[in-house]
């Protein structure tokens, strides 16, 4: 069994759901379900993205010189990553490695990055926060400014060393509202993060900035049209946290325009 099949048996195995796309469509309704499939590019994908953290929103690398490039995706469960999926060339390669309910801290600890890694992937993007502060218990939390940090640094590393591009994402905020205005949230993560990014000149995408700035704009029932409905996730539900279809979709073309301005050689449907 190839590291890509044991990735996609472990996650399934953990009921989450794995995304894989070519180009701007999922390829088949079981892979819409959730359930994990291999990209159909009529032989080699120009490229493969891995996506890489927990799944709270994102619920979704370049050789370029006669290979395939492939992007990784480790984020949270927020239905963002099959939406930055489907935004991706038909050439493009797209998977969700991420789990619900990890950390930065746990996603590592539990071996989860090794497998990751093992498939071998262009880029790996990686997003965390969500699930990393404090009131999350001993096995997921960690510090921004300190070991949240320290994560980052030993993930670009082993992303490198293995001839990876790490992409750092910054968290997704909550659509959280008090007397009519948002409340920004998980904003020291993500200057963690940019600061990370700077130290080790690795390409960050600042979904918390972009999307607190659009929070901030909406009123709290236009921001609640994104919450998650577990039964139906066309319509709004009361989850604040997590993506319904439209929220996904929202934020996913926020990642997709940012990561087609960070990698202008790469096909990327930013509309």
């Amino acid at each position: 069994m190839s590291a890509r099949q044991k990735l996609e048996q472990d996650l399934n195995n953990d009921e989450d759901d794995l995304s894989v796309a070519c180009g701007n469509s999922l390829r088949n309704s079981s892979a819409r379900a959730g359930r994990s499939h291999a990209c159909n590019c009529h032989g080699h994908c120009a490229h493969t993205i891995l996506c890489r953290g927990t799944r709270r929103n994102l619920s979704a690398a370049a050789r370029y010189a006669h290979r395939s490039r492939r992007r990784l995706y480790r984020e949270p469960h927020h239905r963002l990553g099959p939406a930055f999926c489907e935004r991706q060339a038909t050439d493009t390669e797209c998977f969700n490695s991420s789990r619900n309910g990890r950390s930065a801290k746990s996603y590592r600890e539990q071996g989860l990055w090794d497998r990751a890694l093992a498939v071998h992937p262009d880029y790996i993007i990686i997003q965390f926060g969500a699930n990393d502060g404090p009131g999350k218990g001993p096995l997921l939390e960690d510090v921004p400014a300190t070991t949240f940090s320290d994560y980052l640094r030993a993930d670009i590393r082993d992303a490198r060393a293995a001839g990876v591009i790490p992409v750092l994402v910054t968290p997704l905020p909550q659509r959280q509202y008090k007397d009519g205005k948002h409340v920004r949230t998980l904003e020291d993560y993500a200057a963690a993060m940019r600061a990370i990014g700077k130290e080790t000149n690795a390409v960050v995408l600042d979904l918390n900035a972009e999307a607190n700035a659009a929070l901030d704009a909406m009123t709290e029932e236009e921001a609640h049209q994104f919450n998650n409905n577990p039964t139906d996730p066309t319509v709004p539900g009361r989850d604040t946290t997590h993506l319904n279809t439209k929220g996904g979709e929202f934020f996913g073309a926020m990642v997709a325009r940012e990561f087609a301005s960070a990698f202008p050689a790469l096909k990327v449907n930013t509309r």
